[in-house]
């Protein structure tokens, strides 16, 4: 692994989290890695544990598959993010990141009305 932070046995957690939530939704590798601009040999790596997507990689790959990237993390993560994050702020990060540059400057505003600055 390229990445000592991050164990092998969390890598390989997050690949059987994607590989099932995927085939409970009955997509292919192929159809998954388009909705995640990636390609079927990237994503099939991924879910064997062979590589670590980036964090944009699993907002992408989230994405493709309609969930949110703390669906995909394993379980220790979930509970450190629980723990340090409410649900609301994790849906706020997961929709900013999902924005382009014009949503953002809009949304930014908008928060900027709401809160008198």
């Amino acid at each position: 692994m390229a990445d000592k932070r991050v164990s092998d046995c969390d890598v390989l957690e997050l690949g059987e989290n994607i590989r099932a939530i995927r085939r409970q939704k009955k997509m292919t590798q192929k159809e998954l890695g388009e909705a995640a601009f990636m390609s079927d040999k990237a994503l099939s790596r991924i879910e064997k544990g062979n590589i670590i997507p980036g964090v944009d990689k699993i907002f992408d790959i989230a994405d493709g598959l309609g969930v949110t990237p703390m669906d995909l993390s394993p379980k220790r993560y979930k509970e450190q993010l629980l723990r340090n994050n409410t649900q609301d702020e994790l849906l706020l990060l997961h929709l900013w990141k999902s924005m382009d540059d014009e949503k953002r400057k809009l949304a930014l505003n908008m928060m900027a009305m709401i809160v008198g600055n």
